[in-house]
């Protein structure tokens, strides 16, 4: 059945087309992610205010460490990361400088309220921390491409970001846009793997782990989205 539903949607069930079609959405769907976050970046700039959970950050950039590193401390190394060629290189390098960006501002944001050396010490740990659950449960779950591993970070940064949309009724540092953009990002991320799934990490009992994690994350971003958009209106409204 479903070679024919890729045939309906797509117009053709061959191989090659398959996973061409599915290499768009996934690079399509990196493309919005890198919109989200600079317009993240943006916001934050200029309300002074962190537009993404702290948390979110540390787990971004230490499993991209990780992964994009070809899973460093893991033994089947020939099992990790992703191609970085072409289009890829380029969407991913900016994914990552992004990350970086975010996680240089969130410290000149917590360090100018805190002091930078005590700022230093907390995000130090943290990048630790996180790097060491990652590399553990890469190990533990045989997930060397990291695919389980961004999927529950994914669906953690929807949870923290619709937090975060709750405790701050004046919505500083969040984007809307940013949000329409991560949930159609994280969409189309997913409909790239349901196009043509990873043969080892979406194997057997990862494949239903993984999809139910989509349908989560994508019910906390379309609800994050509502309460931004909600809150705008009244705005709007009472303005």
């Amino acid at each position: 059945m479903l070679p024919e539903l890729h045939a309906w949607i797509f117009g053709s069930a061959v191989q090659l087309d398959v996973i061409g079609s599915a290499g768009r959405a996934l690079l399509l769907g990196h493309v919005l992610w890198i919109l989200a976050y600079g317009l993240i970046l943006a916001r934050s700039h200029r309300d002074r205010s962190i537009g993404i959970p702290l948390a979110a950050i540390f787990l971004n950039i230490s499993w991209e460490a990780l992964v994009y590193s070809n899973c460093a401390g893991v033994a089947t190394r020939d099992l990790c990361g992703p191609a970085l060629t072409g289009e890829w290189s380029l969407a991913l390098a900016f994914v990552l400088g992004l990350d970086v960006l975010l996680l240089v501002q969130a410290f000149v944001l917590t360090g100018a309220r805190i002091g930078y050396l005590k700022s230093a010490a907390i995000f130090g740990l943290a990048l630790a921390v996180t790097y060491a659950l990652h590399s553990g449960f890469v190990s533990l779950a045989l997930d060397y491409r990291g695919l389980v591993d961004s999927w529950i970070i994914n669906l953690l940064m929807s949870a923290l970001f619709l937090h975060l949309a709750f405790s701050r009724p004046q919505g500083e540092g969040l984007s809307l846009l940013a949000g329409i953009a991560r949930l159609l990002g994280s969409l189309l991320v997913a409909i790239g793997l349901w196009i043509a799934p990873e043969p080892f990490a979406m194997a057997g009992a990862r494949a239903g782990i993984v999809y139910g994690m989509v349908l989560a994350t994508a019910v906390a971003d379309i609800c994050y989205v509502i309460v931004l958009w909600r809150r705008q209106a009244v705005a709007d409204r009472t303005a």
